[in-house]
């Protein structure tokens, strides 16, 4: 087991219960005296298996203003003192500073050179450089879809999600590094795989891209309930062996 890994603190989290989930970006949540509010949700999976009403989470103060005072960043997790990151802002910001502190090992001689990054109609997240000029790609993927071994991604199906994998072949057709990387935002993930029940052609379209070149890893982290991110793992295991390559 690697040694944790801190790499930000955000404000103490919030102590709260999930009510319910009002739409992609907002849920109703009750603080531990009772009065519920509205708070932010940046992540669009559907997390039902975090996300339940009555499932412990934390959040984080908004902004003063507005209908939602609160930014939900964790979920309920069996671990009693680490708890699921559900933020994909807040993953992106622990990965970024992993990177610049040399802690990503298939990143070595890499760093980020640009992030949000328009190619076509579509976005990545990073364009990378090598410290002998060459060019890179990677797209972030959140992954907190937790079943008692692995994180996965998607939990739903997921056009933009196909829309990047297909991109970052296109990229490594063309000479460019293309990486997809998932961050494994759960203390009690073992590994990461793709769940070809939510999203079947994107489990295919992903393994296509690795057979054309493309480098998937997962990065594990977790949620610290003082608000410190943790780096578990900069490699935990990505499992491709179960699926298949659609025809059509």
């Amino acid at each position: 087991m690697k040694k944790p890994t801190p790499l930000i603190t955000l404000p103490k989290p919030v102590p709260c219960r999930i009510i319910k989930r009002l739409n992609r970006f907002n849920i109703t949540i009750q603080l531990e005296n009772g009065r519920e509010e509205s708070a932010l949700i940046r992540n669009t999976g559907r997390l039902r298996e975090i996300l339940y009403p009555g499932a412990a989470a934390l959040c984080i103060p908004h902004g003063k203003t507005g209908k939602t005072r609160y930014l939900l960043i964790g979920g309920s997790a069996e671990a009693s003192t680490e708890v699921a990151l559900i933020d994909p802002a807040t993953q992106c910001r622990a990965f970024e500073t992993a990177v610049a502190r040399g802690l990503i090992p298939w990143l070595n001689n890499w760093q980020i050179e640009r992030r949000e990054i328009t190619i076509g109609n579509s976005r990545l997240d990073y364009a990378l450089r090598s410290v002998t000029g060459e060019q890179g790609f990677l797209e972030s993927k959140s992954a907190v879809h937790f079943t008692g071994y692995y994180t996965m991604y998607p939990d739903c199906p997921t056009e933009r999600g196909r829309r990047h994998i297909q991109l970052l072949q296109n990229l490594r057709q063309k000479g460019f590094r293309s990486i997809l990387a998932f961050m494994a935002a759960h203390p009690d993930a073992k590994a990461f795989k793709p769940d070809a029940e939510a999203d079947p052609n994107l489990a295919s379209s992903l393994l296509q891209a690795v057979a054309h070149g493309v480098e998937v890893y997962a990065v594990k982290m977790a949620l610290r309930l003082d608000g410190t991110i943790l780096l578990l793992d900069p490699e935990l295991p990505v499992d491709l062996s179960h699926y298949v390559i659609l025809k059509g």
